[in-house]
């Protein structure tokens, strides 16, 4: 009895995460779209062809559903970052970080969409535990490029300043998304100018920064 109790509680778990999954990935698409304030739970749920009150189940309002995407993005780059931190050199750190951004990018343009969306509008929907994650690892990025500094590493730079910069190239590939198709003969990028884009942001940083 008590195995088939534990069995109907990790299918029905299952089936929440599974159905959880599929609404924050509409969710996404949909407030990449339109921002936070003219998005609608009724425009998601016709995404999913669900009835909104399914959304409703798992999200009781939009701002829950809308939080729980700013914080899944959050963490995808929490989990960039701790890549970077595990290397010992900043050569390879760099390397890695400026692709693992990149990457985001190409592969989940909603995600700095949706930041510049928030971002732009004065953050005003984010909540005290995001914002202090947020300068927690921004703490930890600084301080381990002030140490590349240090240590002779790179040129001397102020470390926010770096930040910016490789934010500011990364992110445009996500931001400018459509400008890029309509210059490239109205196609995405394909995977052969995705490591071409790769090879020349790696390139252009390391040399500007690296001491050799």
């Amino acid at each position: 009895m008590a195995k088939q109790t534990k069995n109907n509680a990790e299918r029905k778990q299952r089936v929440r995460n599974r159905n959880e999954k599929k609404i924050i990935s509409a969710a996404e698409n949909i407030f990449s779209e339109k921002g936070y304030n003219t998005a609608t739970i009724q425009e998601i749920a016709d995404k999913l062809n669900m009835p909104k009150a399914n959304i409703h189940y798992y999200f009781p309002t939009k701002k829950d559903l809308y939080l729980t995407v700013i914080m899944k993005l959050r963490d995808l780059w929490k989990n960039e970052v701790d890549v970077m931190m595990t290397k010992s050199d900043a050569k390879t750190a760099l390397l890695i970080y400026v692709r693992s951004l990149l990457d985001i990018s190409f592969e989940n343009p909603h995600a700095h969409k949706i930041w510049n969306w928030e971002m732009m509008r004065g953050a005003r929907n984010l909540t005290s535990d995001i914002r202090e994650s947020m300068k927690k690892r921004n703490k930890k990025e600084t301080a381990l490029i002030q140490s590349w500094v240090d240590t002779g590493q790179i040129v001397s730079i102020e470390p926010q300043n770096l930040l910016y910069f490789l934010w500011g190239i990364t992110t445009h590939f996500s931001h400018q998304r459509d400008q890029i198709k309509i210059l490239n003969g109205n196609k995405h990028l394909g995977k052969e100018q995705h490591e071409k884009v790769y090879d020349d942001a790696v390139n252009m940083i390391l040399r500007g920064v690296i001491i050799e």
